[in-house]
Parts: C-alpha cells; structure tokens; sequence
C-alpha cells in the first residue's frame, strides 16, 4: 500500500472485503465445528498456540469493525482502480487515507478509555481497572506506531514529545505547572528557588507558552535576564506549532539551529550563576562530546529510558531522522544499564525500533494487556503501511495477516451470535485458502443459529447471498 511502488504487488494477499474470494470456487463448504481453527492456523506468528481468552467487548467490537470494514472497501476500490486502469497508485492519498484509518482506531480506544474514567468504576473494581489499563497500554502502542512506521515524514520530535506528554505526563504536567505557579511568588532568583526545576520540566515537554506565561508572572519578571529570555520564548515557536503549521524537514532543523543559536547566545551573556540558565539549557541543546558524556539535558533530567530518548530527541538531536532513532535508542539503552524494565518496555522498544516480528511476539505474549481486538488493528495498520510482510512458506502456511484476522474471528465467536457475524467481516478481508475454509466454518455456525427464528433466517441468507455462499445446495437445504 505504501511501502509499494504498485498496488498490485499486493496480490499474494489482496483485500477482499467487498467481494468472496477467488478462492472459493475451490474450498467447497462441508460442515465443520469452529474448532477446526486450531488446525488451519498452526503455530502463531509471535505467540504461544495456547489462547485462554474470552470473547472481545461487544460495543467496542462494534465500532472497531466499522473502523475496519469502511477502510477495507476504501483500498479494495483503490486496488481495482489501479488495476483497470494501471496507473500507480497515489502515495500521498493512499497515506492519508491509512493515517485516517489509524487515528480512528485510536479514537475508538481512547473512547472507550474515557468511557470508563467516566464511569468511576475504573478506580474502584479491579476489573475496569484492569480493562482501562489496557486500553491505556494499547492506545500508547498504536499511537506510537502511527508516529515511527506510518507516513513518508521524517520529521518525529515533535510527535514523540506530543505522544510522551499524553501518555506519560497527563498528571505530571498538572503538577508542575502548580508546583512552578506556588514558587513564583517566591524570591526565584534565590540559589534554592523550587521555581525553574518544574519550569524546565514543562520546557522539556515542549510547554512553551506555560514556561512563558510563569516567566511573566513570577517575582523576578523585571530582572533584566529574565525579560530577555521571555522575549525570546515570544519569537520562538514550540515544535508542536511547527509540526501543526506543516514545516517541513529543513524548515523544521533550520528553525531548531536558530533557536540553539539564541539559547547559547543568551547563556553566555547571562552571570555565571544566574538561574535562569537552568532552563536555557534545555533550548541551547548539547554537543555530541556531551551526550557522550552524560552530560547533556536529557540525561541530567530524564527518570526513566523512554523520558531520556524522547527529550534528548527532541532538545540534543532535534534533526534526527527516522531512520537513524534505533543509533540514539541503542546510546541511550548503552547509558541506562542500571534501570530495570519491564514487558511493556520492551514493547515500546521494540516499536522504536520498528522491529514488527519481535513486536508482535511480544504483544501476543500478553493477551490481557494487549488482547485480540487490539492486536488485529494493529496488525491491519502495519500490514498496508508496507511493515508486514505477505509471504507464506512451508513453516507458516497462513500469512501473519490472515492468521491474525483467523485469530481475532475465533476470539470473536466465543461470544454471543452478533460477534460471530463480526467474525465473518473480518474473514472475508483475507485471501489465503486456510482463512477461506474458515470463513465457511463461522457461516456454517451462524447459519445454523439462525434455523428457529424467522427473521434470523432471513438475516442468515442475506448473509450468505452477501458472502457469495449462497449457492451451496447442502447449507441453503440444511436452512429450510
């Protein structure tokens, strides 16, 4: 989808979302039980085989599917486009069409995250803790994948800060801020003043126009050091603003330079002890002898890895591109050695690094931080960004993709006769024969739910009529 130059080099495993497969002239339907799945999926891509999991939320599932299906016959009709009329597809249309794919997604999970806070169960049942927790968990990994492996921009510093500050300072920001506006009524110019920690913390968050409006407001607002650092947080734009205004790369990096430029300019002629420098420090940024030598911001502020890569990032090496991240990631993984870490840190490292088949491993192996609802979308999203691959071979028969879609349709059919509907959505987008032959097992089941009710019979055969099933004489005279 993106990661080529044609849509149709796709082919191995095109979408099929709107119309049957190709395929199924060759699988005919016989009756099957769902258990059957274990033998066409075979062993997991990224996982044990063994899923002791219960059936995914039915609302959530609901708007995931409509995510995922109006996406689908958006890059079905791209691809039969591109076929008819062999022109290559648009890549900045086809990006932003998968961009708004993936924001969807996440704006469905951080829904139903809110939902829950809103609830005030979270807090008190250690379910819907659990529960939001997740969904915590997934929202952070697929809105960092979104920053690292979508989109042809190279431009990461400003969405890594963007991405850090929602999911990792939401209640630590609030603090500092408070902790800054208490101590501005204080003497901030005092060696002991508790003002310009918090401030350089917002700073490093790229919290500009908090930094300023305390600058402003504190006791010291007169002091000839002060006002000119407040006159250059004015000229200054922060990065979120250059990445909302759409800078460009060299715009970006020229912006950044100047604004390094300035800081260090302003270091230099304010006295050796003022405390102001504290916080220019973190926009002058620091020389590579320094971050070699742990002495640049980013070191001396940070608390955790994840911290430490963000702002040094963002403040040390502001031009990084995306392709050279996994060189800081490893420096700073060199100069970390004595923080432990735990599975969720290695899922984050593991998407710094865009390393798609560790990451997946991973995922699977926690299915009640990242279950199934979760993993498929991701998975979906990767897939058309170009990072997962099609091929099959002797040892996986069934491409990660479908396997995944195959997974996730078993998850949904431990639930009630609505989910296994979904399932079958989410097994007519994959193309392999194995994801075929259970596309006919899902229809056989929910076919066959439907025989006492009337109105579910009618449903079931426009069901079928829809799958291009219906032509099966066996299942239409088991449905009479």
């Amino acid at each position: 989808f993106l990661g080529c130059d044609r849509w149709t080099a796709m082919a191995p495993q095109k979408v099929l979302f709107v119309a049957a497969s190709d395929s199924f002239a060759s699988c005919p339907v016989r009756a099957r039980e769902v258990e059957a799945l274990t033998g066409l999926l075979g062993s997991r891509h990224g996982g044990s085989d063994k899923r002791d999991v219960k059936a995914p939320p039915l609302e959530l599932s609901k708007r995931l599917l409509a995510r995922f299906s109006s996406f689908q016959v958006k890059a079905k009709a791209i691809q039969e486009q591109v076929e008819a009329t062999q022109v290559p597809v648009d890549t900045a249309h086809a990006e932003e069409m998968l961009l708004g794919y993936a924001k969807g997604l996440s704006s469905e999970f951080r829904s139903a995250r809110d939902q829950l806070r809103r609830s005030g169960r979270w807090d008190m049942n250690p379910a819907a803790r659990a529960d939001h927790d997740s969904l915590c968990f997934c929202l952070a990994v697929l809105e960092l994948v979104q920053v690292i492996g979508i989109g042809s921009s190279a431009l990461t510093a400003p969405r890594l800060l963007q991405w850090y500050s929602s999911h990792y300072l939401e209640e630590d920001l609030v603090e500092w801020w408070q902790q800054a506006k208490e101590a501005s009524q204080e003497d901030v110019l005092d060696k002991d003043s508790s003002f310009w920690e918090p401030l350089c913390r917002l700073a490093l968050a790229d919290y500009r126009t908090e930094v300023l409006d305390l600058l402003q407001q504190c006791t010291a607002s007169r002091d000839d050091q002060v006002a000119a650092v407040c006159n250059f947080l004015r000229r200054m734009p922060s990065q979120r603003q250059m990445d909302e205004g759409g800078a460009s790369t060299v715009e970006f990096c020229q912006c950044a330079r100047e604004i390094q430029s300035e800081a260090e300019r302003l270091l230099t002629e304010a006295p050796k002890d003022h405390p102001v420098k504290q916080l220019l420090r973190v926009y002058a940024g620091s020389s590579q002898t320094s971050f070699e030598a742990n002495e640049d911001i980013a070191a001396k502020m940070s608390r955790t890895w994840v911290e430490d890569f963000v702002f040094a990032q963002a403040w040390v090496f502001p031009d990084l591109r995306r392709t050279e991240l996994g060189d800081l990631l490893r420096s700073v993984a060199r100069r970390r050695t004595s923080e432990s870490i735990d599975d969720v840190d290695r899922v984050l490292f593991a998407a710094l690094m865009l390393d798609v088949p560790e990451l997946l491993q991973l995922l699977s192996s926690m299915p009640d931080r990242f279950p199934g609802f979760f993993v498929v979308h991701l998975v979906d999203m990767l897939y058309f960004a170009g990072r997962i691959a099609f091929e099959t071979s002797t040892s996986q028969p069934v491409p990660p993709r479908d396997w995944h879609l195959m997974a996730y349709a078993e998850e949904l059919c431990r639930g009630p006769r609505e989910l296994w509907r979904y399932a079958l959505d989410y097994l007519r987008a994959a193309g392999s024969p194995g994801a075929v032959r259970f596309l006919t097992i899902v229809a056989d089941r929910y076919c066959a739910a439907a025989t006492s009710d009337d109105a579910a019979l009618v449903e079931a055969l426009a069901v079928l009529a829809d799958l291009g099933l219906s032509g099966s004489p066996g299942r239409e005279q088991r449905l009479r």
